[in-house]
């Protein structure tokens, strides 16, 4: 249910304290997302007017936990990531360190962003955090081969065929290539 609220909907507030006052069951429309609250844009009963009532700009930050939506309670919100201009640079950053091979902890030392932050990139371009065990076979069956691994996709060996050249298992084989970008995802010869 909560996967579907987005800014803008109406949802009702069941408490709101403002002072000694203390605001029940009113309705409010969606205008921003925190961690654990979200900013309304309240419609008081008796259409009073919210800044006169509540001072400020009328708006008010409510705890999810004092939220309804279509008789339901919020418990979170489940938003994918927004990405702005602001972070295309970082985001750049993050898929070159990953496309290098470095794992999530090295990835956040390097380019000074937090773990979170650097999975929701990834799962946002349909990768998968490095890990060492991965580093450790990419780097030992195919980094060295990796030459022979393109020439041999461009005389159109099978994948299972170069799999086992290399001493690997075609699953094995395949998830290395399409994480490392050794091969398009749609060529599944």
């Amino acid at each position: 249910m909560t996967e579907n609220i987005k800014i803008n909907d109406t949802v009702t507030v069941k408490e709101y304290w403002y002072g000694d006052s203390v605001f029940r069951n009113f309705q409010g429309r969606i205008l921003k997302y925190y961690e654990n609250s979200a900013l309304i844009d309240p419609v008081l009963p008796d259409q009073k007017d919210s800044k006169v009532l509540l001072g400020g700009n009328g708006y008010i930050v409510v705890n999810f936990k004092s939220l309804m939506a279509s008789g339901m309670s919020i418990k979170g919100i489940h938003r994918l990531p927004k990405f702005e201009k602001t972070h295309t640079a970082m985001q750049s950053l993050i898929l070159k360190y990953h496309h290098e091979g470095l794992t999530l902890k090295e990835i956040s030392s390097t380019a000074k962003a937090s773990e979170p932050y650097i999975k929701e990139v990834l799962y946002s371009n349909n990768l998968k955090p490095n890990s060492r065990e991965e580093l450790t076979t990419y780097e030992k069956y195919i980094k060295p081969n990796l030459a022979q691994i393109r020439r041999w996709k461009h005389d159109k060996v099978k994948l299972k065929d170069i799999a086992s050249r290399l001493g690997l298992t075609s699953r094995e084989f395949s998830n290395l290539a399409y994480s490392h970008e050794i091969f398009n995802v749609h060529d599944k010869r």
